[in-house]
């Protein structure tokens, strides 16, 4: 990659990635600051958190790009990736209806499915950062040679 086009595509991410932040935490509390209805302290308490987690993910992407520290980005993006596939392999009994199916004295039954899909939802999230790891490093290394600091 040329000096020029690899300087554009830093100072683009930086731009998107930052904007995109500001964007997200400024739209959620808009959105939460609308709601009028009697359920606004669980959606402060829940919704907040969430809108300033991915607000802060975008945020430290701009400023990790900004201070050339790429293999910060490759973790944060193993980790980002790990718990979203955590998220649905975890979910997977729900759209099953393995859970709308069994009953309060059903709960020795799925109890070893539980615990067979929470081992595979960790071993998954941990497969898909190993992968980001062994994938993402290499490819940061060839496009950015002296942003390994």
């Amino acid at each position: 990659m040329t000096p020029n086009a690899e300087s554009f595509a830093r100072w683009l991410v930086i731009g998107r990635c930052g904007v995109l932040g500001i964007y997200a935490l400024a739209d959620g509390l808009v959105y939460l600051s609308e709601q009028t209805d009697a359920d606004w302290v669980l959606r402060w308490v829940i919704m907040a958190p969430t809108f300033t987690s991915i607000s802060c993910v975008l945020m430290s992407v701009s400023y990790l790009t900004f201070r050339r520290r790429y293999q910060t980005i490759c973790t944060l993006t193993a980790f980002v990736l790990a718990f979203a596939a955590f998220i649905i392999v975890a979910s997977f009994p729900d759209w099953v209806g393995l859970i709308d199916r069994s009953n309060p004295s059903d709960d020795v039954r799925i109890g070893g499915p539980a615990t067979f899909i929470a081992v595979a939802a960790l071993a998954v999230a941990i497969l898909v950062a190993r992968w980001v790891f062994r994938k993402g490093r290499p490819l940061l290394a060839r496009i950015f040679l002296d942003g390994w600091r």
